[in-house]
């Protein structure tokens, strides 16, 4: 049996142009996350079933999202499902809190007394970034229901453990650095293990 490998990225591995005649062509996307990972990921291809989830970062991004929905997508040896977000929900999400807002909290660098502020365009912002991170909640409940599962929960270690999903996605820990934004995952290895291989046993079961 394949183990079962799952990113969840802001940025991911592939990105989309317009051609002059309007088609689209993809490319490697940049940045080192894309960089360090994504090698890694094609090396463990031929033992693992690998998959990558991220946003669409423009245009021609969400063009492909919305060409090939639910599909994998190239080029490369990593499967990519790309999220289709709106630019407006993008831009609040990411710009005016997880940038401007949690990584400052993150690295506690405000001036507490006085910042940040919390008034109604924050609000309208915090909607936007609950949209973004439920964008991903929603891939995790079509096919990689039981496999990846979202969470608002304030979540530690322990809180994992017998917990049968490959990755469980921390919403809270969603945070930027510059142009890249960083989700967090979390898995009980030896219960998530386990529970694949009931899948397993299940579907051969049901094929028998």
């Amino acid at each position: 049996m394949k183990k079962r490998v799952l990113v969840a990225s802001n940025r991911g591995p592939v990105s989309y142009q317009f051609g002059p005649d309007g088609t689209l062509t993809g490319r490697r996307g940049g940045g080192g996350l894309v960089a360090g990972v994504a090698e890694g990921l094609a090396a463990t291809a031929p033992e693992a079933e690998v998959a990558w989830i991220c946003a669409a970062l423009s245009d021609a991004d969400r063009a492909a999202a919305r060409l090939w929905p639910g599909d994998t997508l190239g080029p490369g040896d990593v499967p990519v499902r790309m999220l289709d977000i709106p630019p407006d929900t993008f831009n609040r999400a990411y710009n005016n809190v997880a940038n401007s807002i949690l990584w400052f909290v993150h690295h506690m660098l405000f001036d507490t007394p006085n910042q940040p502020r919390f008034g109604g365009e924050f609000r309208r912002d915090w909607g936007a970034y609950q949209a973004y991170n439920e964008a991903f909640a929603a891939a995790g409940a079509g096919p990689m229901a039981g496999i990846l599962r979202y969470s608002t929960d304030p979540l530690v270690s322990r809180d994992i453990i017998g917990d049968p999903a490959s990755c469980v996605f921390d919403s809270a820990l969603t945070q930027a650095s510059g142009r890249l934004v960083k989700v967090f995952g979390w898995y009980d290895n030896e219960w998530g293990y386990t529970s694949r291989l009931a899948d397993l046993a299940a579907l051969v079961g049901e094929q028998s």
